[in-house]
């Protein structure tokens, strides 16, 4: 097995444990909408998932959400929304700081550029235990498309044969292995844990 100087991890539903019905709460409260609502107007309409590809830069996403939520939110009263969907998890960012002690390690997550805002203005304890966060609207798609994965890749002058990926969506893990990523899908710490301890990473 080659050896890994690049660890990637994604976001919710690996390093945090991810709430959607929080975030529909919030922005329901902050608008005056229903849940159903603003699911329809920000995340069944395709709107959120374009911003994951890079369709909308930080401001036009600011504006566009005003608009679809017929409020005059703040970014801040936006970032606080989508915080209250992320729980980190300690016990895997105990595993990310034992894998620091061999490799580099990494965010790779499908989101837009209020989530990254998001992160280093709420969860800067979190980034401290990553050197480099990722975002897939940076790539202009979203796992499990190559593009992520290479362009990724690219950005931190790493190779595939020395990175691992680890996401709790099997397509994910599937998009990677397909780039020549070795890959691991999360399940639960202690299966994470004895699979890195294969690869000899903790």
């Amino acid at each position: 097995m080659s050896y890994v100087n690049l660890v990637l991890f994604d976001l919710g539903g690996v390093v945090c444990q991810f709430f959607h019905q929080r975030r529909l709460a919030a922005l329901a409260n902050l608008s005056g909408l229903s849940s159903e609502e603003v699911h329809q107007r920000i995340f069944a309409s395709g709107f959120d998932l374009d911003c994951d590809r890079g369709r909308y830069t930080l401001e036009q996403n600011h504006l566009e959400l005003q608009a679809r939520l017929g409020t005059p939110a703040s970014m801040d009263e936006l970032v606080d929304c989508w915080a209250g969907a992320f729980d980190p998890v300690p016990a895997v960012l105990d595993v990310v700081d034992r894998v620091r002690a061999h490799a580099a390690t990494g965010i790779l997550t499908n989101n837009g550029p209020l989530v990254d805002l998001m992160l280093r203005q709420r969860f800067t304890d979190l980034l401290a235990h990553f050197d480099y966060p990722r975002f897939s609207y940076q790539a202009r798609a979203t796992k499990p498309d190559a593009q992520v994965y290479r362009a990724t890749l690219s950005a931190l002058s790493a190779t595939p044969e020395h990175t691992l990926f680890i996401d709790d969506n099997v397509s994910n893990v599937l998009g990677a292995q397909a780039v020549g990523i070795d890959a691991i899908q999360f399940t639960r710490v202690e299966a994470l844990t004895s699979a890195l301890h294969e690869r000899r990473l903790c």
